[in-house]
């Protein structure tokens, strides 16, 4: 295959569709975990407003008010993530360059450049419009198809799945 370059700048959507994809794939329940927190509080409390049908229940009201809170916070977190990770990660707001061969990637950004060859990735997450590659347990590269030209997007999937363990 011949190598190609990708010079990809990333959005906050971006980041936002990557974290999204990657912790509702490899930790949906720890994801969640806060929304079922708060969704067992609202019912509880729900079931202690009927208890104490008087309305005389200061742990109801509590529930209910902080289970309704809890739920909002985790909307919100799970809806800003990308906005929040764009601000805090300076290298994703610089262009970032890969270059794609047979052998591996090769990553410039504005702090340096680096190289991985495919046997080293530990997996790959492939799914119809992102890629993302593992090349240790606690970060990933991201290929989306809307930043790939053509038919890149296709080889890359293809090199991936071939070359690098799911």
């Amino acid at each position: 295959m011949q190598p190609f370059k990708l010079s990809i700048n990333y959005q906050a959507e971006d980041l936002q569709k990557a974290f999204e994809t990657h912790f509702f794939t490899f930790h949906p329940h720890r994801t969640r975990l806060m929304l079922y927190l708060a969704l067992a509080m609202i019912a509880l409390g729900i079931v202690l407003e009927f208890v104490y049908a008087n309305g005389d229940s200061f742990t109801a009201h509590f529930l209910l008010i902080y289970g309704t809170f809890v739920l909002f916070y985790y909307i919100w977190k799970t809806k800003s993530m990308g906005k929040r990770l764009y601000k805090k990660l300076p290298e994703y707001q610089a262009p970032i360059v890969y270059e794609v061969s047979d052998q591996g990637l090769s990553i410039e950004t504005h702090k340096g450049a680096v190289e991985h060859d495919w046997k080293d990735m530990n997996r790959a997450l492939v799914k119809d419009d992102i890629i993302l590659v593992y090349p240790n347990d606690s970060g990933f590269h991201i290929f989306m198809k809307k930043h790939l030209k053509g038919e890149e997007f296709a080889k890359l999937k293809g090199l991936v799945e071939k070359k690098v363990p799911k």
